[in-house]
């Protein structure tokens, strides 16, 4: 599965494991999680249609939030750590899907969130994988 094969890269990559060690999250921060970490969000995901059926091209377009309890300035640090990952990446994820390339197509500032006891910082990753997925 994509997704399994992004958050192994990103725990295996010693800039982003450095930061993060393996907390990378999808969807949701879990309660009780420890910052800085990575939030990914599967923002849309579009297939390829040949003459015939289905291709199993697929264009996955993520948004990956890197949360600083810091400050702004951290979060943007993280979020270029991830970026140097995963920016033009190709190859085969560790779960055997094939990336044939990553464009980035946007990083922003995220809002302030509350946390815990202070407000979380964000910077976010807009990033397009192009890939084929594995099959089972």
């Amino acid at each position: 599965m994509f997704e399994q094969g992004i958050y192994e890269l990103l725990t295996t990559s010693p800039g982003v494991s450095g930061l993060v060690g393996t907390g990378v999250h999808f969807t949701l921060v879990p309660k009780g999680a420890s910052f800085p970490c990575i939030l990914i969000h599967t923002l849309s995901t579009n297939f390829d249609v040949d003459l015939t059926s289905t291709a199993p091209l697929q264009e996955r377009r993520l948004q990956i939030n890197y949360i600083s309890s810091k400050d702004q300035f951290d979060a943007r640090e993280g979020e270029r750590a991830v970026q140097a990952v995963l920016q033009d990446y190709s190859g085969v994820l560790p779960d055997g899907t094939i990336v044939s390339t990553a464009v980035v197509n946007n990083v922003f500032d995220l809002p302030y969130e509350i946390g815990g006891t202070s407000y979380a910082k964000g910077s976010a990753l807009d990033i397009s994988f192009f890939i084929t997925e594995a099959t089972s």
